[in-house]
């Protein structure tokens, strides 16, 4: 029987994110697609013009369409131009083997929004969600991994995932250089089947027996920069008072160093985390967001 999304989020044998030697899990019939963002969403939102270049992308094997191969000019009643998704356009790179990658779903789709809510109130982490619409046979993204967590939800038709091992010490930053000497594991996902992939995870899917269809959940732990820059904001004199004048510039930057070096130890580490998450959560500048009304 499928959980709902919050049985789902809070479940530590779904979500492994909390276990810091989780391996791959996958579970299978563990949501029900309906509850989750359709095909015909996508189409009404492509229809309404809600979605931008930076919200959609076509990609192949990791090369992506320009966004000006995408779009269309217009020129509103005042005779202000802009640029729109153009869906026919969506419709012959679907057709040529690009799979349709939307980043960012929940600034729009309001059931998806209520599922970032969900992960987030359930893990210490930024959550942001991207679906997958690939053509039969086809592969969107090469061979890589993720700085994040993944969680996979299967929405339509198969996919085929094939998983590496990370090796002794898994990567920290994203990238395409993965070992893929002697795959991990496979296995193919089915509409409703869940899979969690840990920080790191090197993977690749392809669409198999027809178009296929997934939404993927990431969810990154606080960054460096950002504990860097919350250690920073903790550092800093409100009064700012300026250091002596005259002095050398080794001097200064001892200082310095020395300052956060005290606020460092005596920073409570549950605030330092938060404070770093809450940036984390918040750093998306407003003008990379669309405002439109949620579907």
């Amino acid at each position: 029987m499928p959980y709902s999304f919050h049985e789902l989020a809070a479940s530590a044998e779904i979500v492994g994110l909390g276990n810091p030697q989780a391996e791959p899990l996958v579970n299978r019939g563990a949501a029900s697609p309906a509850d989750y963002i359709s095909l015909d969403d996508i189409s009404l939102a492509l229809a309404q013009g809600l979605l931008q270049v930076p919200y959609l992308q076509m990609v192949q094997q990791s090369r992506r369409v320009p966004g000006s191969e995408l779009t269309t000019s217009a020129r509103t009643s005042d005779g202000a131009a802009y640029e729109y998704i153009d869906g026919e356009k969506v419709t012959k790179a679907l057709a040529a083997g690009y799979t349709l990658k939307l980043n960012q779903v929940h600034h729009w789709h309001r059931a998806t929004d209520r599922q970032v809510g969900t992960l987030a109130a359930n893990h210490p982490a930024e959550v942001k969600p991207f679906v997958f619409l690939t053509p039969a046979e086809e592969r969107g993204l090469l061979p890589h991994r993720d700085a994040s967590h993944v969680l996979v939800i299967q929405l339509e038709g198969r996919k085929e995932w094939t998983l590496w091992n990370p090796g002794a010490e898994t990567r920290s930053s994203h990238g395409l250089d993965v070992d893929l000497e002697n795959p991990l594991r496979e296995l193919v996902l089915e509409p409703g089947d869940v899979m969690y992939l840990p920080h790191g995870y090197p993977h690749s899917a392809r669409a198999v027996g027809g178009p296929s269809m997934h939404l993927t959940f990431t969810m990154s732990l606080p960054t460096p920069e950002s504990l860097v820059a919350a250690l920073l904001d903790s550092a800093a004199d409100p009064a700012g008072d300026p250091l002596p004048s005259g002095r050398g510039r080794a001097e200064l930057l001892g200082r310095a160093a020395d300052d956060l070096l005290r606020t460092a130890a005596g920073l409570d580490a549950d605030t330092w985390f938060t404070t770093a998450l809450a940036r984390q959560r918040t750093g998306t500048p407003a003008s990379t967001r669309k405002e439109a009304a949620l579907t």
